[in-house]
């Protein structure tokens, strides 16, 4: 049974409309084993995440606390959709009881291999594991990988938001790239989200 998901992905304007232009995605590989789900295209199920994904990016390289003009955030970043269409038996959803079984059960058959892999303390574990899977060959026919993260909103409230992030292994099933905008208030609603006491 296949199934089709509408996919959502932050990046620089230029990328965002590279990308369109040549209807591709180029998947960088994930050498130092950092990214959450391994190497591959990552996207988001929804564009506020994706939205959200531009705006800490800005921040971040800004190394700055305070968020850019919506102008600023338009003019730099852009949010590329695209449909991907794939088969159940080539997704693994981490979130869905019957997938994780299935992961578990290919490590418990290679568990002296993959012994050495894990560390508890190691927060890029996941990565690290289906890194090596995959350069086994072990998961190759998996061509999506969806897993739920928290992101804290704000330490003061104690509370998170989940979100959904898809990792895409095989580009193959993704089409129809389109650039994805943003009104004004819609990104105030982001700000709006980790403002406090203001």
């Amino acid at each position: 049974m296949e199934k089709n998901l509408v996919l959502y992905h932050g990046t620089l304007r230029a990328n965002a409309l590279q990308i369109i232009k040549e209807q591709n995605f180029i998947i960088k590989d994930d050498i130092e084993n950092k990214l959450f789900l391994g190497t591959g295209a990552y996207f988001y199920l929804n564009k506020e995440d994706a939205l959200e994904w531009n705006n800490r990016t800005i921040i971040k390289q800004g190394k700055r606390k305070i968020f850019p003009s919506f102008i600023e955030l338009k003019n730099k970043y852009s949010i590329v959709c695209a449909i991907c269409n794939v088969n159940e038996e080539n997704l693994l959803d981490l979130d869905n009881r019957n997938d994780v079984l299935k992961y578990k059960l290919i490590l418990e058959k290679i568990k002296k291999v993959v012994d050495p892999y894990i560390d508890l303390n190691c927060k890029n574990q996941l990565s690290i594991i289906i890194n090596y899977l995959y350069k086994q060959g072990l998961i190759s026919d998996v061509f999506v990988i969806l897993k739920t993260f928290l992101y804290p909103i704000n330490k003061i409230y104690g509370i998170s938001i989940p979100k959904k992030i898809v990792c895409v292994k095989n580009t193959k099933v993704l089409k129809n790239y389109t650039e994805v905008f943003i009104t004004k208030n819609e990104y105030e609603n982001i700000k709006l989200l980790y403002k406090w006491g203001e």
